[in-house]
């Protein structure tokens, strides 16, 4: 009786153990938004965001950009007022 337990993976684990729903909640996607207020190509990634898996520009997907763990840099200029959307995960 009473509610079993068991350790959580560690982060970024990938295999075929019994995974806690710790580990299942931690390992959801998270998103955050930025109104851009400089003219520019890179921009500081939403803080709660490690590692984008979707990043849109005004609502339209976007496939010409890198990644750091802080920054978004575009291939092209992006104008005041775009808003950059990012689905992602943390960690």
């Amino acid at each position: 009786t009473g509610t079993p337990t068991t350790p959580t993976a560690s982060p970024n684990t990938n295999t075929t153990q019994i995974a806690s729903t710790a580990f299942v909640y931690s390992a959801r996607p998270v998103q955050g938004s930025t109104t851009v207020a400089t003219t520019g190509t890179s921009f500081t990634m939403p803080s709660s965001i490690t590692k984008p898996i979707v990043v849109a520009v005004d609502g339209v997907i976007q496939t010409d950009y890198t990644t750091t763990t802080t920054i978004i840099t575009f291939t092209e200029t992006l104008p005041v007022g775009s808003v950059i959307f990012v689905l992602g995960y943390t960690g």
